[in-house]
């Protein structure tokens, strides 16, 4: 049976970063806010390791340390705290504690640390695991508290879904200058790079990549520093390529990130096909280095509000492009085509579309038979487009219909739900059920 580990943060984002950066390396994780939910998981749960915070409002770590002991005497438990004085160090010293570690961590040293106590589950094991925690990273989606800057430069973050997947690219942004996303192929990598640079207050006025189809390791190193001596600022260097290159690429990266300039920070885009498909070979090392932490990217299709939204940005664009503005526009049975396709192909698909279906128009707004025969160009999808198609209030309900199910049945009342999106329960029927709500985010249908 697979070992597992419990991690206790009063912050929840920081409990969440935890639980992804050890679920990376293959533990079987469990994450909990509050030092009372902890001890009663103890009591009913088998944890081969215990990670916690040590200052915490309603029972500090010692405190915890302490009922632990009593329910396992011989219980690995690992402290980490931004802040512990010498007389804190003592009392859980004599209390028995297994480690201190202080933040920020050193994720190389924490995550030795860690096997010294769990095994990582075997392959079987943790796709077991994921595969049994049903809806439990939709209810963390759901639940988390955003940190990263309100107001976005360049990408869209109208879905609740893809906010969640940024906070965790905020997160890793601040703790270290190599952070790797797992996308689905076709996203918007060139708009993340540039955020992210933004974020990091890095020079945006160009975008710099390192390509692993193309290898080679003293040309890249002369690139970079090029880079470093042609700007004053620092700079983020996109990674791509990773799901056609050869291990000899792969170790060269590896040879780059090693001797790069301190001033450089990295954003590796992983294709998620390379990451679910074990029979694609990774340098070991290169493994390490992604194994740190992985940020994974919602497909477009799981992001309707912020394909709307993308849509209603890069047409009036195009358009203009093509000294046609009335093509800026759609009309309103357009939409339901764009929400009712996969998009296999994500945010580059979409342009690609887009462009289509505008160069097709020839004047007035994009027609529902524009956005087909640009899907049937761009995509081999036309003749078999279905009799039916969802509005956009639709989906947009389907998709708040599944969010709010998905809460409801992990145990959560409705007004704890509403007030977690933001939403006054006073203004709901209290003995609604989800699929009695309205439409919480009206607004996404503007």
């Amino acid at each position: 049976m697979a070992q597992r580990i419990l991690v206790l943060d009063d912050e929840e984002n920081y409990a969440d970063m935890l639980r992804a950066l050890l679920e990376q390396h293959s533990f079987i994780v469990d994450s909990v806010t509050d030092p009372h939910r902890a001890i009663e998981s103890l009591q009913g749960t088998g944890y081969e390791l215990v990670i916690s915070d040590y200052k915490m409002p309603s029972m500090d770590g010692a405190d915890f340390l302490s009922k632990a002991r009593e329910m396992n005497p011989d219980l690995p438990v690992i402290l980490v705290s931004g802040l512990m004085n010498t007389p804190d160090l003592v009392k859980v010293a004599n209390m028995g504690v297994t480690l201190v570690l202080e933040k920020p961590i050193d994720i190389q040293h924490f995550i030795n640390q860690v096997k010294r106590f769990v095994q990582p589950a075997s392959k079987e094991e943790f796709r077991a695991h994921r595969a049994g925690k049903g809806g439990q990273d939709e209810e963390a989606a759901l639940n988390f508290k955003q940190t990263y800057p309100q107001k976005l430069t360049h990408l869209c973050d109208r879905s609740h879904i893809f906010r969640f997947f940024l906070e965790h690219v905020w997160n890793a942004a601040n703790e270290q200058d190599h952070i790797f996303v797992s996308v689905p192929r076709g996203s918007e990598c060139d708009l993340l790079l540039r955020e992210v640079s933004t974020w990091r207050k890095f020079n945006t006025r160009r975008v710099q990549w390192l390509d692993l189809r193309n290898p080679n390791s003293a040309g890249m190193n002369a690139a970079l520093q090029s880079v470093v001596q042609g700007g004053a600022t620092s700079e983020l260097i996109g990674v791509i390529g990773f799901g056609d290159s050869s291990l000899a690429a792969q170790a060269q990266v590896v040879d780059v990130i090693r001797e790069s300039p301190e001033n450089l920070a990295f954003l590796y885009f992983i294709e998620s096909d390379l990451i679910d498909n074990d029979s694609r070979q990774i340098d070991p090392e290169l493994r390490e280095l992604l194994d740190q932490s992985l940020c994974v990217m919602p497909p477009l299709n799981a992001r309707l509000a912020d394909l709307a939204a993308y849509t209603k940005r890069y047409l009036p664009k195009i358009a203009q492009s093509l000294g046609c503005p009335e093509r800026a526009e759609l009309d309103p049975g357009a939409m339901p085509m764009l929400l009712n396709y996969g998009w296999p192909g994500n945010f580059r698909e979409l342009l690609d579309v887009l462009r289509t279906a505008a160069a097709l128009r020839e004047d007035g707004p994009l027609m529902a038979d524009d956005i087909a025969e640009a899907l049937s160009r761009v995509s081999g999808f036309g003749d078999d487009l279905p009799q039916q198609f969802k509005t956009l209030q639709e989906a947009v309900k389907d998709r708040q219909l599944e969010i709010v199910g998905t809460a409801l049945r992990s145990g959560s009342d409705l007004g704890s739900v509403l007030n977690t999106l933001g939403v006054d329960p006073q203004a709901v029927n209290p003995e609604a059920s989800a699929d009695d709500l309205p439409l919480l985010y009206p607004e996404l249908l503007k």
